[in-house]
């Protein structure tokens, strides 16, 4: 009887006779997936509904292969249980680090912050033959892996960089301006604070965009703030928001106007030094408790020379202090100097 069966997907991005050759990719962008640590696995759901709906399919989740198929997981066909023969469906590739075997599915690499990444989702029409033919994934894009969390810490900033194949879904405008492949990252910091990210020393005019919510659906995020530009006649990007300790937040970096070339990110965590005149002889410098890696300075004028305060703070509740002398009517400047965290 017609309809009896469920259709079928051909589960594979190597399928030339369909035109389908979209390998996957590593954290850089360049190197392709090897090997049974990393697999794929598909998911399904309506073609007008996020991909957050989408739901996994009872299908085992596929390893990728080595030598020349590096990049393509082993093809299997797929029957998509519920889905009826002849109507859309979209589909999502999610992939992630098994960490040697020890993470076992997608949700559980995401949920430990391991490394996911996530294809663009595609809509294809389910075969209606009876019985019906295993439907090619048409239109499907390479992807890679999105890193593991970049932790946010005071100091001077880190950085990394990025070239290659784009990550996670795209979104083909941000900031109010069309860009080229999305490089998303995650953030998040055991501090509350206020994040600082710039695109300084990209090879290309970035649009940058920090945002909450899942990576399988940027479009549904909410978003905290972006910027084009960071001022007149300067062609890379910066953020700054205020972010929660232990809170997870997604950044996206692209190209402005489909830009292509390698982008760099820098990351700090910001570390406000507050000063506070404690009567006619006393002044009391203050930052937060977790910027170790700073040292607090002094000079007569902002060329003079700078001098490293040798008294030892104390830690009061979530801040270091630090009170000096200071003799009435004399004028001094502070400042914290930053070194790259330990």
């Amino acid at each position: 009887m017609r309809g009896q069966l469920a259709p079928i997907v051909s589960f594979s991005n190597n399928d030339l006779f369909y035109g389908i050759n979209a390998p996957f990719y590593d954290v850089d962008g360049t190197t392709r997936l090897a090997g049974a640590a990393y697999r794929a696995t598909l998911y399904y759901g309506h073609p007008d509904s996020p991909p957050e709906s989408f739901v996994v399919t009872t299908a085992a989740s596929q390893p990728f292969g080595t030598g020349l198929g590096a990049g393509y997981w082993r093809s299997s066909q797929i029957r998509l249980t519920g889905s009826m023969p002849g109507t859309r469906v979209g589909l999502q590739v999610r992939f992630w680090d098994t960490e040697n075997g020890t993470i076992l599915s997608y949700e559980q690499a995401k949920a430990n912050s391991g490394t996911i990444g996530v294809s663009p989702a595609i809509i294809v029409t389910l075969d209606s033959g009876e019985p019906p033919s295993a439907t090619p994934m048409i239109g499907l894009q390479s992807a890679s892996l999105v890193p593991t969390t970049i932790t946010l810490t005071r100091g001077a900033p880190n950085f990394v960089t990025y070239a290659g194949v784009a990550s996670g879904r795209q979104l083909t405008n941000l900031c109010g301006v069309p860009v080229g492949p999305n490089r998303w990252f995650r953030l998040a910091s055991p501090y509350s604070g206020t994040a600082i990210l710039t695109t300084a020393g990209s090879e290309m005019d970035t649009v940058m965009g920090a945002f909450q919510g899942s990576i399988v659906n940027p479009s549904a995020m909410t978003p905290i703030t972006c910027n084009d530009d960071f001022a007149a006649s300067v062609t890379s990007s910066q953020l700054r928001f205020p972010l929660e300790a232990n809170t997870l937040y997604l950044l996206c970096v692209a190209g402005k106007n489909g830009g292509t070339n390698a982008m760099r990110l820098s990351h700090t965590l910001a570390t406000e030094l507050q000063i506070r005149r404690m009567g006619l002889d006393r002044v009391e410098l203050s930052w937060p408790a977790d910027a170790t890696n700073c040292a607090a300075e002094a000079a007569a004028s902002l060329h003079g020379t700078w001098q490293t305060m040798t008294n030892a703070p104390v830690t009061v509740t979530n801040r270091k202090v630090l009170t000096l002398g200071s003799g009435a009517g004399e004028e001094r400047l502070y400042r914290l100097r930053l070194s790259p965290a330990p």
